[in-house]
């Protein structure tokens, strides 16, 4: 299985040494994917799901029966304990593209959090409903955005999808922390609080996964 040597999330798939750091703690674990919270979370609850292969983007994972089973029981999970769910990646296409937020390997963010989709209304940007399984053939080499609400765990769900001309950094980040009336904490480099991310560990950690 593809991985690649001074990746974060590599590293924390194959149990290097970022898998000890506390903030790194794995939520959930099956052969082909995992679950860490987000470094930086704006709210309790926000988690990472990641491929253990390294890869650029989701494109070419959502139509993998392993991945919608795994995420369709997270996102149960996060339903349960939080409510509502939102969803969404910034997909990139290349190594080092700022689409990336500075993290060269593949993973959708699930969000304890109200719907978006008026604010996405508002940007200056173009969206188009697009399922999860036809992002690839969508955006083909092209860089994108893509959000959704699964309302009833993971099943294919139907979304907003944004083909990008020129690279977008942390996007819906900067959307939820302007939202909080935080812009400034937006950027989880600048802002690495873990606060959130301890707290989503010890509670989730406490739920019942079968992977």
């Amino acid at each position: 299985m593809k991985r690649i040597s001074g990746c974060r999330f590599c590293n924390i798939a194959y149990g290097g040494e970022m898998a000890f750091r506390k903030e790194n703690t794995k939520i959930a674990e099956s052969n082909k994917y995992f679950a860490i919270s987000s470094v930086g979370a704006l709210v309790e609850g926000w988690t990472l799901v990641i491929p253990k292969k390294h890869s650029c983007s989701m494109k070419n994972v959502y139509a993998d029966k392993d991945f919608v089973e795994f995420t369709n029981e997270m996102v149960q999970i996060l339903q349960k304990q939080y409510g509502h769910i939102i969803a969404f990646e910034h997909g990139p296409n290349r190594e080092g593209s700022e689409t990336s937020c500075g993290t060269d390997h593949a993973h959708i963010h699930l969000v304890p959090y109200h719907s978006l989709l008026k604010s996405l209304a508002k940007t200056n940007l173009e969206w188009q409903d697009c399922a999860t399984t036809e992002i690839s053939n969508q955006v083909g080499n092209s860089e994108y955005l893509f959000y959704c609400e699964p309302s009833d765990g993971w099943q294919n769900p139907v979304g907003k999808l944004h083909i990008l001309q020129s690279p977008i950094s942390q996007f819906f980040r900067k959307m939820i922390a302007i939202d909080q009336g935080n812009e400034e904490k937006y950027n989880y480099k600048i802002n690495p609080d873990l606060t959130f991310t301890l707290k989503t560990i010890k509670t989730l950690k406490s739920c019942s996964f079968e992977s």
